[in-house]
């Protein structure tokens, strides 16, 4: 597995701009991310569009993996978890409050 390098604040990591279609055994939502916007991405569950801050920023030599602070969206994450977007061919994020992963979600078509 290749190392995470951090990307700084100042740095811009071309990402690209794409919308993400994520689906669990209960519902589907969307994150839009663009790379003109460094400092938040788009979720939108259930008709509620939320933005979220995106506090780090790494790359692997292959994947970008974006990284922050949920904010409140009904069943999809509690107010508070870190996440962890990984942006590669087929996109992923992964949930985590306190050391325990809650929830893995990896890109539906």
């Amino acid at each position: 597995m290749s190392e995470w390098i951090r990307i700084e604040d100042n740095e811009i990591a071309p990402f690209g701009k794409r919308a993400m279609r994520f689906s669990n055994r209960a519902f589907t939502y969307e994150i839009s991310i663009d790379e003109t916007n460094q400092n938040t991405f788009t979720v939108n569950f259930d008709g509620q569009t939320e933005n979220w801050d995106i506090e780090t920023k790494d790359f692997d030599g292959i994947s970008y993996r974006l990284c922050g602070i949920t904010r409140l969206v009904p069943r999809l994450g509690s107010d508070g978890d870190w996440y962890e977007l990984i942006l590669s061919k087929v996109a992923e994020i992964k949930y985590w409050g306190t050391g325990v992963l809650h929830r893995h979600d990896i890109e539906t078509d």
